[in-house]
C-alpha cells in the first residue's frame, strides 16, 4: 500500500496481510509500524471473506481509495525483480488470489508472451478484471479447490497466511504446475513477539494470519519428495510491505535509542518469495 501516506493509505484488500492492534494472532502496532497497518481491518468484527470481499471491491467499497492496486503492483514487482522465469517464451501463468488484477498488469508487462489467468473467491473482483483486462488474461471465479487445470506457474501473493493448514493448500496447488511461487509475509510476530499459530475457529476469516513463516516453512515439500529444491528471496517492498525512505530513517534513529537501552532492534518487515521447482517433468518458464 502506500506507505509514505501513513494508515489512511495503507488500507485495502490485503488486510489479508496486515496486523491488528485489538486481534489475536497479529503483532501490537505501534508508531513504528504505523505505515504497515490496515485500519479497517484493526476494527470491528472479522468478515466472512467472500461477501466481504465483494463489498470491499466493489466501486464504492474501500479497496482502490485505500491505496490496494498499488500495494498489489509492489509486489508483483518484487516478484518480477527477484524470481527469473524465461521473458522469452510462451507459458501459462495462475494468479490464484488475484483481486482487482493489478499483478496481472505487471506480469503481463514483464512477461508479454506468457498466456495469464486470475482466480479470486470474489466474484465482484472478476467481473471487474473482465471488464478491465479481458484483453490481457482470462479469469474465473474459485477458491483452491477449484484449481483443477494444469499451469506451468502459479503466482500466489499473501493467501497462505490465511490458511490453517498451509502445507496442504501449497501441496495443492504444487500438484498443478511445475513450479509453484509463493508471497507471504517474512517472520511476522504475533502479541508480545511471540510466533503466530493456527486458530481453527478462524479458518476463512479473511484478515487473519495463522503462520510465521521462516525461510525453512515449505522445505517439507523437498522432504517429501515433491520438490527438487526451494530457492527463497526475503525483500523489503517499498510502498507494499516495509518502510519507505522517511520511516526507514525514523527508525533508524529509533533503534538506536533502543540499543542504548538495552532493546533490540526493530527490524523492517520483509515479504518471503518461495520459488519451488517441483519433482518432474521441467517447466516452459
Amino acid at each position: 500500500m502506500g506507505k509514505g501516506k501513513g494508515l489512511a493509505a495503507a488500507r485495502g484488500r490485503w488486510c489479508l496481510m496486515r496486523n491488528r492492534h485489538h486481534q489475536r494472532g497479529r503483532r501490537p502496532c505501534g508508531r513504528d509500524e504505523q505505515e504497515m497497518t490496515d485500519p479497517d481491518c484493526s476494527r470491528g468484527e472479522s468478515p466472512p471473506s467472500a461477501e466481504w470481499w465483494d463489498r470491499y471491491f466493489a466501486p464504492e467499497g474501500g479497496w482502490e481509495t485505500a491505496g490496494g492496486r498499488k500495494q498489489t503492483r509492489g509486489f508483483a514487482r518484487a516478484f518480477v525483480n527477484h524470481v527469473r522465469l524465461d521473458k522469452t517464451r510462451a507459458f501459462e501463468l495462475l494468479d490464484f488470489g488475484c483481486g482487482l488484477g493489478e499483478a496481472i498488469r505487471v506480469l503481463h508487462r514483464a512477461y508479454p508472451k506468457a498466456a495469464l489467468t486470475g482466480m479470486d473467491v470474489s466474484q465482484v473482483a472478476i467481473a471487474r478484471c473482465r471488464a478491465e483486462l479481458a484483453a490481457v488474461a482470462s479469469f474465473r471465479v474459485g477458491g483452491l479447490e477449484d484449481v483443477t487445470e494444469h499451469y506451468d506457474v502459479i503466482y500466489t501473493s499473501n493467501v497462505l497466511e490465511h490458511f490453517v493448514d498451509y502445507r496442504a493448500a501449497a501441496r495443492g496447488l504444487l500438484a498443478h504446475c511445475p513450479r509453484l511461487c509463493i508471497m507471504v509475509p517474512y517472520e511476522q510476530l504475533g502479541d508480545r513477539g511471540a510466533p503466530l499459530t493456527p486458530d481453527p475457529t478462524r479458518e476463512g476469516v479473511g484478515d487473519y494470519h495463522h503462520h510465521t513463516f521462516r525461510r525453512e516453512s515449505f522445505g517439507f515439500l523437498v522432504a517429501e519428495g515433491l520438490a527438487e529444491r526451494v530457492t527463497v528471496h526475503t525483500p523489503a517492498c517499498p510502498g507494499a510491505w516495509g518502510w519507505g525512505r522517511l520511516q526507514r530513517a525514523r527508525q533508524r534513529c529509533r533503534n538506536w535509542l533502543r540499543r542504548l537501552r538495552g532493546k533490540p532492534p526493530r527490524l523492517e518487515p520483509r515479504q518471503a518469495i518461495y520459488d519451488i521447482v517441483a519433482v518432474g517433468p521441467g517447466t516452459k518458464a
